[in-house]
């Protein structure tokens, strides 16, 4: 049923469900294939890598934001939300489109794969990261009950989280604990699965406070 819902979904929010293929079946590839065809890919790993990491994680809000979107501003949202049911919306739905995300970016890793050779640690690591997104729009959008100001909100943060790990010294906190991997040309494939579980941690909290926040909507 929730599968069905979910397809519903997507189709209610016509061409926006197209962005996420568009940005990581076209652009990322491109951007990634420039490099690669101009250098070897040991010259090349670190900016593949980084290119996925802006473009990778932020994207998996972009549908949830307005999935929801329709569910708590357009015309008769009332009637959607009784359609998606309170507990649904708020959980199997989300995860659903998660799992169609994560599906999406099987075909550029199996690329990178086929010229970087195995890079399950950063599969992992993109994955958590964007369940992070995911989360913490799934809960600004029922926080601030504003679709655009969840998304800028979601936007702004990931751009200040990439920004602080660049300027941050070698060794400085955003480098130890922040959001985002600090690679370097020097290394370019930095190895923190504690990080990591700690981060997939806190999107699980986030998480589970847009679901509490979701039932709460209409009562």
């Amino acid at each position: 049923m929730f599968l069905k819902k979910t397809a519903f979904d997507l189709k209610n929010i016509r061409w926006f469900a197209l962005v996420p293929l568009a940005v990581e079946w076209v652009v990322l590839p491109f951007i990634c294939w420039y490099m690669i065809s101009r250098f070897p890919p040991e010259l090349t790993i670190a900016n593949t890598l980084s290119q996925a990491q802006i473009f990778m994680p932020i994207m998996a809000a972009f549908p949830v934001i307005f999935i929801l979107r329709s569910y708590i501003e357009n015309d008769g949202h009332e009637v959607l939300y009784i359609y998606g049911s309170v507990k649904n919306t708020g959980f199997l739905t989300v995860l659903c489109v998660y799992v169609l995300y994560a599906l999406v970016l099987a075909p550029v890793f199996a690329w990178f794969f086929s010229i970087y050779g195995p890079l399950w640690y950063e599969l992992f690591r993109t994955l958590v990261q964007a369940f992070f997104f995911l989360s913490l729009a799934y809960l600004l959008v029922y926080l601030v009950r504003s679709t655009l100001i969840a998304f800028m909100g979601t936007i702004i943060f990931g751009a200040i989280m990439l920004f602080a790990v660049q300027a941050d010294g070698g060794g400085g906190f955003f480098r130890q604990y922040g959001l985002f991997a600090a690679i370097t040309d020097m290394n370019p494939q930095p190895y923190e699965p504690e990080k990591y579980l700690i981060v997939l941690g806190i999107s699980i909290l986030l998480f589970i406070a847009g679901i509490i926040l979701n039932r709460r909507y209409f009562h």
